[in-house]
């Protein structure tokens, strides 16, 4: 089976639910993805995507979609096996609920990207906008597995009701990264904003000790050597060279949010 390549030809006439450009993508033959719906939001016309994208066969078994696509929101919904590259920057909800298989944005994420995502690996070379993993409208909790990694920063309410997995970001965060937390490893290689680690419950947060904790919810940070931090720097090594190196020593350890009676650790690293 070959894969397929989608380059955009015209910006579209409006804000579009791209969610048929996920799923079982991979799996379906040029004709039958330039047949695929692309529902116009707030508008009852709906278009298909031969309207917007030229779509070719590859030679190779990757997906490939080219463009300005920040009109395109919910791009690689549903994603479950193969290689998806997407080349450019996308609108909101970018790899809603990822099930499986490797997604690579070559660009910049608006807001909810990777929400409610299951499984999977998530890989973004610039940065995404707020509540990067969040919980679906009326979930309790937000990512339940796999993995993400951000190149470049991240915005406010990172990791928000996370359950599973591994968020790394390699630049700055903003405010209330990892609230109510409730399992999972959130890595942080900048500075990040107030209300880290608000209302977490347990799980694992890993900052540069340039970052400030709340001294109401957290319990005053001890040096300690931690076996499992070894652990999570051969995880961290490809993609986090310098922070697998601190953490291979001497960390700093918090317990909390002490006010939301957590038991949730905060690893606080030397740069």
């Amino acid at each position: 089976m070959s894969g397929l390549h989608l380059r955009l030809r015209a910006a579209p006439p409006g804000e579009i639910d791209a969610a048929a450009l996920g799923g079982q993508l991979h799996a379906m033959s040029a004709a039958e993805v330039s047949r695929l719906p692309l529902p116009r939001l707030g508008n009852t016309q709906q278009l298909r995507v031969a309207d917007c994208f030229a779509v070719s066969p590859r030679a190779d078994q990757r997906v490939v979609v080219e463009g300005d696509l920040r009109q395109f929101h919910r791009l690689a919904c549903r994603w479950t096996a193969g290689e998806l590259v997407v080349e450019g920057d996308v609108g909101e909800r970018f790899a809603s609920q990822l099930r499986g298989g490797v997604v690579r944005l070559e660009g910049n994420a608006s807001a909810g990207a990777a929400e409610q995502m299951g499984s999977g690996e998530l890989r973004i070379s610039g940065s995404v906008g707020d509540e990067l993993g969040r919980p679906l409208p009326g979930r309790r909790s937000g990512i339940s597995g796999g993995r993400i990694v951000v190149a470049g920063r991240a915005g406010h309410r990172a990791g928000y009701r996370m359950r599973r997995g591994t968020i790394v970001i390699l630049g700055d965060c903003g405010n209330a990264a990892g609230c109510d937390l409730v399992a999972g490893t959130i890595v942080v290689a900048g500075a990040t904003g107030r209300d880290l680690g608000a209302g977490m419950r347990r799980g694992t947060i890993v900052v540069p000790d340039s970052n400030a904790l709340s001294p109401v919810r957290f319990s005053r940070p001890q040096r300690e050597q931690l076996s499992i931090a070894r652990l999570l720097a051969h995880e961290l090594l490809p993609a986090a060279p310098a922070i697998a190196a601190a953490l291979q020593t001497d960390i700093t350890r918090a317990v909390g949010d002490l006010s939301a009676g957590g038991m949730g650790e905060v690893w606080l690293y030397r740069r």
